[in-house]
């Protein structure tokens, strides 16, 4: 079964990422992704994706060379 990366939300800074979590509002952050790819620890990785902007190749810079299952569930253009 493959490590799930779900990407949600606006795409904020670590800066103030904290201002999201204190009000509960969904979001991700370059932290939080990058800690989900470390806790994945070379399994496959599945990328659940619902947020809007171009996240695949920020994605495929941190995941390579880890087998990449995605499911795209929205974007917003």
């Amino acid at each position: 079964m493959p490590y799930k990366l779900k990407i949600k939300g606006t795409i904020v800074s670590d800066d103030i990422s904290w201002i999201y979590e204190l009000f509960d509002i969904d979001h991700t952050s370059p932290s939080m992704v990058e800690k989900a790819l470390d806790n994945a620890n070379g399994d496959d990785l599945e990328i659940l994706i619902n947020s809007p902007g171009d996240l695949y190749s920020m994605v495929l810079k941190f995941t390579l060379p880890l087998k990449i299952i995605q499911e795209i569930q929205r974007l917003k253009l």
